[in-house]
């Protein structure tokens, strides 16, 4: 009995190891499809459809760079003054106001000579000659002078720059184009800034903007000779159609939007900065900075343009609502109210480049970009100009003034909410799935002949028979033609709905595209654009 006992004792033991080792050779299984699991969702969150180039990434850092270079010149100097010359409040203010007038309106040049190539160095090489006079000399007209005209060149090149990336993104990929050539930028000027302290010279920036717009210029060479683009009628240039094309791009309600968040956001930023900008905000700003960049591109690529403004609505207008709250210690939150600032300031500013391009056509980058970006950079000035001129950090410490201000700015963040729910979202529900609603892309000339087609369900399923080709051409030659006859306009078809059915049409310089589609998505137009 005893032998019997210890044997099945072992025997339960054995079994018992023979299980704990299944259980550890799972173990790997189990690590290695959490493995699977995590990298198809990086995949699917960050690295879906960013289907930019090896070359047009390098190119488009080197341009980051360089506008980075740039700015921090143009910005250091005048806030901060160049050799023994001050720039006095007034002079500030007019060459920013310069600046941001030469922004709204720099687009039409940039869309005008849109179609030449090296544009961007071109106008790189510019701002060379005012930093280099404004470096060399002392006479103070002259650094004045040349100050206004850096002012204007420079507010070209940031268009060129975000005209440049939405030329080459789409509504898939743009948000974390842009944060991703952002981050490229702010870690290049993170290190001038304290080197210009150090040194208390701007030869070398100089220098560095020279040498990486000779490699930028040797590196575009690589590019094919024309810009891909619709072709752009100077004789439609005129402020009449500039702010008809505003109208109609639909981004009036995001316009509002922006100036008003903005502006608040400036307000209560300069009073947080003004109050205390010691160690710990700049650590925790630096932080949230950093974390926030890859938070925002993602919410906005897989979101919607639409519900991240909400969310900087949410954070501004909650804190309009508790900015009262400690009444004694206002600024007892600093560093948190820092970081909210901080997330909201970077979510306007991204969304501002990601939404001129989607309501922009390739033909218009320019001036769309040029008007959202001067909203934010005006929304901006305002709020913390207002702040330093009619009201000091003493007032904060006033309960009446805190609840009033409190009051006030809930009451701008409701009428902005208001106003901002008549947008239209370009980011539609099903853009992220929109090779599931093509068709069939035809490409025609404009004697109604066909040069190229394509049957995308043969290629998802290995379905359906197409008719032919030239059927197709010449019918959707003669239906644009009859159609155009019958209502007696001049304007071509864009879109014909047909049963289950809609059939996109797109119009070049010598061809036509025309898309079939299931549904009609923004991104279907775009890409047909581009195509």
């Amino acid at each position: 009995m005893k032998r019997e006992a210890e044997a099945k004792a072992s025997e339960i033991g054995t079994k018992e190891k023979i299980v704990q080792f299944i259980k550890n050779l799972e173990i790997p299984k189990k690590t290695e499809k959490l493995k699977k699991k995590s990298k198809e969702f990086f995949t699917k969150v960050f690295a879906r459809d960013f289907k930019l180039t090896k070359h047009q990434l390098i190119e488009l850092t080197i341009k980051s760079a360089i506008l980075g270079v740039i700015m921090i010149f143009f910005l250091l100097t005048i806030l901060a003054g160049i050799g023994e010359y001050q720039f006095s409040y007034e002079l500030e203010t007019s060459i920013f106001i310069v600046f941001g007038v030469s922004v709204m309106f720099g687009g039409i040049v940039t869309d005008v000579l849109m179609k030449f190539n090296y544009l961007y160095e071109i106008l790189g090489f510019f701002t060379l000659i005012p930093m280099f006079i404004m470096v060399s000399v002392t006479i103070e007209i002259v650094i004045i002078v040349f100050a206004f005209i850096l002012a204007i060149v420079s507010a070209w090149v940031l268009i060129m720059f975000f005209t440049e990336i939405l030329r080459l993104t789409d509504l898939l990929n743009r948000a974390r184009v842009v944060t991703l050539l952002l981050s490229v930028m702010a870690f290049m000027v993170a290190p001038i800034i304290p080197i210009i302290i150090f040194t208390e010279s701007y030869t070398w920036v100089i220098i560095v903007a020279t040498c990486l717009l000779i490699f930028s210029l040797y590196y575009h060479r690589k590019q094919s000779g024309e810009k891909q683009g619709e072709y752009f009628h100077v004789e439609s240039l005129s402020l009449v159609k500039y702010f008809q094309l505003i109208r109609k791009s639909g981004g009036i309600p995001y316009l509002l939007f922006l100036i008003f968040t903005s502006f608040t956001l400036g307000f209560f930023a300069s009073s947080a900065i003004e109050a205390s900008f010691k160690t710990t905000e700049i650590i925790t700003t630096s932080i949230v900075g950093v974390l926030s960049v890859p938070i925002i591109a993602v919410l906005l690529d897989n979101i919607g343009r639409k519900t991240a403004g909400y969310i900087i609505l949410f954070l501004v207008g909650v804190f309009c609502i508790f900015f009262d709250y400690p009444v004694g210690t206002p600024f007892a939150l600093n560093p948190f109210r820092m970081a909210v600032y901080v997330f909201s300031a970077l979510m306007i500013l991204i969304l501002t480049g990601v939404i001129a391009g989607d309501l922009s056509a390739i033909y218009s980058r320019g001036r769309i970009t040029g008007i959202f970006l001067f909203a934010t950079f005006v929304g901006f000035i305002l709020g913390s100009q207002l702040r330093v001129t009619y009201f000091s950090v003493d007032d904060f410490g006033n309960q009446d003034f805190i609840r009033q201000l409190a009051d006030l700015s809930t009451l701008i963040i409701f009428i902005v909410t208001f106003l901002f729910s008549a947008a239209k979202d370009p980011f539609e529900d099903d853009t992220t799935i929109w090779r599931e609603f093509l068709i069939r892309l035809y490409l025609i000339s404009d004697n109604g002949l066909s040069m190229y087609n394509i049957d995308f369900r043969k290629i998802q399923d290995g379905e359906a028979v197409s008719p032919s080709e030239d059927l197709v051409s010449g019918g959707l030659t003669g239906l644009q033609a009859i159609l155009k006859e019958i209502s007696m306009s001049e304007q071509n078809i864009e879109v014909v709905k047909h049963g289950d059915m809609q059939i996109i049409f797109h119009y070049g310089e010598f061809t036509k595209a025309v898309l079939f589609v299931k549904k009609d998505l923004k991104v279907l137009r775009e890409k047909l654009a581009n195509f």
